[in-house]
């Protein structure tokens, strides 16, 4: 009996310790953070009617509530009372999924958070050059658009704004936006050709995260600083150049980047951070520009090219 219970209590402790092991060797499973809702309104608008609301400027008007409307295409109001419309508000057209066409006025200068969420069948949807900003998650999981020209006026798209537009495969930033926000093309699946400034300064946290299609990403020199996971599973990029202006690779940044085969970036990289390459199979080459001294010196943190390829560092000074 004694001999059963120490038997026991030394198969779990053995289990335990396996346990223990195996969680100090894999990488943390860690899920994108889900795109958080905008604020909705306290209460819902009871109006079935088109509803504008006077902005600050007392010169203008807003686009609050679309009101009952069934039809498959839409044109947005110029003016109202004999003022401009320049905004269109939060969650306007929100879970209006029989919309396939919108036409939007040359006087709106902003569209708010999720304006344009969830209308899955939105074909067609041409901004004007008037347009200045963007809010968060604007066109969430419009899953039917192919292709988006940002004006130039444009300097800024808010965060999630593109998530989860798994037909887009073309966008053309203007050369306004310094900054991509985090989680802007998160799951935007089909995404191949992308166009963005080397005004470009920083690139958020899951800005391609899921982009399984993007073969090629040049990031533009001035870029500063990459958020982490900011290219997760890019299954399909082969190469990358990180500008010299970045001094640090963060968590998961490249992680599941399984055809990704050469890597170049300078000594100016003082860190690499844990899973920065994680499942990088395919990695053969990274071009360090720097010397060997100094690649002994950079800080790498834990499994930070963990389940990476047999590559080599090609010291390129």
């Amino acid at each position: 009996m004694k001999n059963k219970l120490l038997l026991s209590i030394l198969t779990g402790a053995a289990a335990i310790c396996l346990t223990l092991v195996t969680a100090c060797t894999q990488p943390p499973v860690i899920p994108a953070p889900p795109p958080e809702e905008e604020n909705p309104p306290e209460e819902e608008i009871p109006s079935d009617k088109l509803e504008f609301k006077m902005l600050d400027d007392k010169k203008s008007y807003a686009l609050v509530n679309l009101g009952k409307y069934e039809k498959t295409s839409y044109t947005i109001p110029s003016s109202y009372e004999n003022l401009p419309v320049t905004e269109i508000g939060d969650s306007v057209f929100k879970g209006r999924v029989q919309l396939t066409e919108i036409i939007i006025p040359d006087t709106i200068t902003s569209i708010g958070n999720s304006a344009f969420q969830g209308l899955i069948n939105l074909k067609s949807i041409d901004l004007p050059n008037s347009l200045k900003q963007i809010g968060n998650q604007a066109f969430f999981e419009c899953q039917a658009i192919t292709e988006i020209n940002i004006p130039d006026k444009v300097d800024f798209i808010g965060e999630y704004c593109f998530y989860n537009c798994t037909a887009l495969t073309t966008i053309e930033l203007s050369s306004a936006i310094t900054q991509l926000s985090t989680g802007l093309f998160f799951d935007c699946e089909n995404l191949i050709n992308l166009t963005i400034s080397d005004n470009l300064k920083a690139i958020g946290e899951f800005t391609f995260s899921g982009c399984k299609t993007l073969v090629t990403f040049e990031i533009p020199l001035a870029v500063e600083n990459i958020g982490k996971y900011a290219f997760r599973d890019c299954s399909a990029l082969t190469e990358i150049s990180i500008p010299k202006k970045v001094t640090a690779i963060n968590e998961f940044t490249f992680s599941g980047c399984d055809n990704l085969t050469e890597v170049t970036f300078t000594d100016s990289v003082t860190q690499i951070a844990s899973y920065a390459f994680n499942n990088c199979v395919s990695l053969e080459y990274i071009n360090f520009e720097g010397t060997p001294d100094s690649w002994q010196s950079i800080n790498k943190k834990t499994g930070w090219d963990s389940n990476c390829g047999n590559y080599s560092v090609n010291y390129l000074k």
